[in-house]
């Protein structure tokens, strides 16, 4: 098994934490994990983009050349790198921020599922990654739950939690 995940999107979405906290839950269920980041020229608002790939053997090559999955959060990350995906691969959309997809995708609601039941939209990259551990099995929810708590302040633990519970129940809802 070895899955390549792009997250993609604006910068102060968290999708770099993101996909630090991702690759971090699969080397604490025993698997092989890399993670790799860009950033746009700009501090915040710029496209940035969160690369993890996750193998149950060693790994040749450390960065994701096309995705297994693409989540892309933004329309200029859409532009960017939409293209890119593997023929097979699945693009995993929020209809808030990207519209105008041309090919097949899966339109989750993050942005707006996490600003309505949690009245923030901070925790919203918990929502994604407990989404994707959810939806590919690949990740255990305990160790993506580790990772987070390991990594977050602890004022924010409450909503964070609650954000994995959210994104895990739309990761059921949304699997094949």
């Amino acid at each position: 098994m070895k899955l390549e995940i792009r997250l993609c999107g604006f910068g102060g979405q968290g999708l770099i934490l993101a996909s630090k906290l991702l690759s971090q839950a699969a080397i604490i269920d025993g698997k092989i994990a890399t993670q790799y980041q860009t950033y746009g020229a700009q501090v915040r608002g710029g496209t940035v983009k969160g690369d993890v790939v996750i193998s149950d053997k060693r790994i040749d090559h450390p960065t994701v050349i096309k995705p297994d999955m693409l989540v892309i959060m933004s329309q200029d990350a859409y532009k960017k790198y939409g293209n890119f995906v593997k023929d097979d691969g699945i693009i995993i959309t929020d209809p808030f921020y990207v519209k105008g997809i041309e090919r097949e995708h899966i339109e989750v609601p993050f942005y707006e599922t996490v600003k309505e039941e949690l009245h923030s939209t901070l925790p919203l990259n918990m929502m994604i990654i407990s989404f994707l551990a959810k939806y590919t099995n690949t990740v255990s929810e305990e160790s993506i739950k580790k990772a987070v708590l390991e990594k977050i302040p602890p004022h924010t633990v409450e909503i964070n939690t609650k954000a994995l519970e959210i994104g895990a129940e739309f990761g059921e809802k949304f699997k094949k």
